[in-house]
């Protein structure tokens, strides 16, 4: 019994010996681990004329781990939490919905994502100025906003003052605002979203000037895409500067499919003309985007892309099929915008867009979008705006306030 009880004790020992070598404090855990990104909230509201006002409220929270394993190879990991609550007066009654957001409800219950997503999921590598990334990650491309994609992504940065870049995804996020993203395109039933996207870029910095190109192919949706932009900044001493962005894009659109029959190739060019002195920032510029007639046409694969933008939801098309990445027919709007910022912290501003779309029938399409905000400190900081939006005889008007913390 004695041997029992000294075995079991040295057993005892032994593993807290063990355990005590190979223990790692959680100061040590995490001190190759960065952690970026932000908890925001939104209450939206909107109003169609003849058809009522809807009202929400968002709940967005995204960040990043990114761990170091050693001097060349490192991972990121990245969640999301998107979750919203109807406000008003509403058949829910009020329950809380967590799932993915979209600009119409129905849709929103229709694509069934949980509130929480692994966003971000890559290994990195990283030696002298090419960075190889796998997994899934952010696009990043001139043709979409924040979508992610599983696939492989080079950047290399050996040459001063450009910057190559080529990916391949074969898995593309299906975000509400791709408008194309569950579209059929084969008797088999696969969606856009689910086809092979492949690019490739060489970007320019030379002070004052900037300037990209881009080539992209989506299999069986775009036989090519290509977009280049030109850029200038002069500085005039002080906080003055002023500023021009010449773009212009092209796109086949693939028609051997019957099931892509509505597609159609599609063509942009815009400029803008910018200018910043004493907190005041304005800019003015001109777009014009078309496909064929009778066809859909799309120059931005989601959202608004890098292609020029004012306003909140005409070129976006967030509202209505009219925006970069979902529109019918000949399109050309301008705008001027302008934004003053005061006492460091307060911003005031103001956009009109105003346009034609003409697909047989031409149509006059206008938006005028006041905003406001307030930059509590580095990390904090409160917007707003209100937006009213015209196409002929349909009005619509949207209002936001928001509330976001970056960290």
């Amino acid at each position: 019994m004695k041997l029992m009880k000294l075995s079991l004790a040295a057993a005892v020992a032994a593993g807290a010996l063990t355990s005590s070598a190979f223990a790692v404090s959680f100061e040590d855990a995490i001190k190759g681990v960065d952690f970026s990104g932000y908890a925001r909230y939104r209450y939206d509201s909107g109003t169609l004329d003849k058809v009522g006002t809807t009202a929400k409220h968002r709940f967005t929270t995204e960040g990043d781990f990114k761990v170091k394993f050693d001097d060349n190879f490192y991972g990121v990991l990245g969640f999301m939490y998107d979750s919203f609550d109807t406000s008003g007066d509403h058949v829910d009654g009020g329950v809380s919905n967590t799932g993915a957001w979209s600009n119409n409800q129905a849709e929103e219950k229709s694509l069934g994502n949980t509130g929480f997503d692994i966003r971000r999921y890559y290994a990195g590598y990283k030696v002298g100025g090419t960075d190889i990334t796998f997994g899934r990650q952010t696009l990043g491309t001139f043709f979409t906003d924040d979508m992610v994609g599983t696939g492989i992504k080079l950047v290399n940065t050996d040459v001063a003052g450009l910057t190559f870049a080529a990916l391949a995804m074969d898995n593309l996020e299906k975000d509400s605002d791709f408008k194309l993203r569950d579209v059929i395109i084969n008797k088999e039933g696969t969606t856009v979203s689910q086809n092979n996207l492949y690019g490739a870029a060489v970007i320019g910095s030379f002070n004052p000037i900037d300037f990209q190109i881009w080539g992209a192919r989506l299999d069986k949706v775009l036989n090519w895409a290509v977009v280049g932009e030109v850029a200038g900044n002069f500085a005039l001493g002080g906080d003055a500067a002023l500023g021009f962005k010449l773009q212009a894009s092209a796109n086949k659109a693939n028609d051997k499919d019957w099931f892509m029959a509505g597609l159609g190739d599609s063509k942009y060019y815009g400029a803008e003309l910018s200018a910043k002195f004493s907190g005041v920032a304005l800019r003015a510029g001109y777009v014009n985007f078309s496909t064929d007639k009778g066809k859909v046409g799309a120059v931005a694969l989601e959202d608004s892309g890098k292609f020029l933008r004012a306003g909140q939801n005409l070129l976006t098309g967030y509202k209505a099929m009219t925006g970069y990445n979902g529109f019918y027919g000949k399109n050309q709007y301008f705008y001027v915008t302008a934004a003053y910022k005061f006492l460091g912290k307060f911003g005031v501003g103001a956009e009109y867009v105003r346009g034609t779309i003409d697909d047989g029938v031409k149509e006059t399409a206008q938006e005028i979008v006041g905003r406001l905000s307030y930059q509590h400190s580095k990390k904090l900081s409160f917007s707003g705006f209100w937006s009213n939006m015209k196409i002929d005889d349909a009005k619509r008007n949207d209002f936001r306030l928001q509330a976001q913390y970056n960290f």
